[in-house]
């Protein structure tokens, strides 16, 4: 694919990549924010480095929102945060657009399976075994957001902080107001209807069809981060994360797939060459 957006070349700032030794599950990020974007910049082929905020040496200032994902453009230095808003830019400026083929009914449906994976399932699948469990975010969510930086023994406290932090954010979002059980539960329904939804928008072996669009970042952002998490945490069985391993959603791991073997190999160079 020839490159979609005007030489303007960005910085992308993410977490980290995880995984892929020894045949371990591989992600391109540990943030599905953030793999969103970082496959939206690989798909449209835009001109970008790569950098982990994770190496103090190579961060730029964060944009006033403090949101992660972000990007300095080279030209103006202007940082930027939040994946949808700089998605959004970039699809406003590109030559050819992912989505200008998409009817209004098509992108009706995409922005309703985005909101539902980002602003719900983010929330009643993403988070339990990351920051909900006070072991698990201690022992392996803890170091993998903060291992590198050389904090010392300050590290624990600030694993502490950030889960205080996520906890409150879950309650204001309402999730984190319901047990466990009710979560999952809300989880199952959350990742069925991201299933059904997919199903019945196209018979390609992307989201609308033949084409990938914005949305396809999506859905493969997320369906990978559960899939890495089952792979990376103890989650047991009955749940939404091991569910998904296990293979209860197929239209969504049939994609997932698809994209992963077009894509994959240029989402590992990117984040595994460059030393970030």
């Amino acid at each position: 694919m020839g490159k979609t957006h005007a030489a303007n070349r960005l910085t992308f700032y993410g977490f980290r990549s995880q995984g892929g030794a020894e045949g371990s599950f591989f992600v391109a990020d540990i943030s599905p924010f953030c793999l969103k974007l970082l496959s939206y910049l690989v798909v449209t082929d835009t001109d970008f480095a790569y950098s982990s905020i994770v190496n103090k040496t190579k961060r730029a200032a964060k944009p006033k929102s403090g949101m992660v994902p972000y990007v300095a453009v080279q030209d103006s230095g202007e940082v930027i945060g939040d994946s949808q808003r700089i998605i959004d830019l970039l699809e406003s400026t590109a030559a050819t657009k992912l989505d200008a083929h998409l009817t209004p009914a098509q992108r009706a449906a995409s922005h309703l399976l985005r909101r539902t994976l980002e602003e719900s399932a983010y929330w009643t699948v993403g988070m339990e075994h990351r920051w909900f469990d006070k072991h698990l975010c201690k022992a392996i969510t803890g170091p993998m957001y903060l291992g590198g930086l050389g904090l010392g023994c300050f590290e624990g406290i600030l694993i502490g902080m950030g889960r205080k932090g996520v906890l409150k954010r879950a309650k204001g979002h309402g999730a984190g107001n319901h047990s466990k059980a009710q979560r999952e539960a809300m989880g199952e329904q959350d990742l069925q209807a991201v299933e059904d939804m997919v199903l019945s928008l196209g018979e390609g072996p992307f989201v609308h069809g033949d084409k990938v669009t914005t949305i396809d970042c999506v859905v493969y952002a997320f369906t990978a981060q559960v899939m890495w998490t089952a792979a990376t945490y103890p989650c047991g069985s009955g749940n939404p994360t091991a569910n998904m391993q296990a293979g209860r959603y197929p239209r969504c791991l049939a994609h997932y797939k698809h994209f992963e073997s077009v894509y994959g190999p240029k989402l590992r160079e990117v984040t595994q060459s460059t030393g970030a």
